[in-house]
């Protein structure tokens, strides 16, 4: 969802595209008190990959992050930069 300009996830906590060195698009999406949060990210960019964990729980791919094809999903507390491959 997308509120003035702002993504917005499912359970409000802002997100937002940026441009991160040698990656182009990034999405900070965060799981919030350990439960499963989406967040968008446009296929044009790629396939996003987890460029800084900004978590102290662990952010593993298939575990604790992934991408449907339209949306990167957290949980588990996951909480990361994420960007194009």
């Amino acid at each position: 969802m997308t509120v003035g300009g702002v993504a917005v996830g499912a359970d409000g906590v802002v997100v937002g595209a940026t441009l991160a060195p040698g990656y182009g698009r990034a999405v900070v999406c965060e799981s919030v008190e350990q439960r499963l949060n989406r967040c968008n990210w446009d296929p044009r960019w790629g396939r996003p990959a987890l460029i800084d964990q900004l978590s102290q729980d662990s952010c593993r791919e298939g575990r604790s992050w992934g991408y449907d094809g339209r949306e990167i999903w957290v949980d588990r507390g996951c909480r990361g930069r994420f960007g194009a491959r």
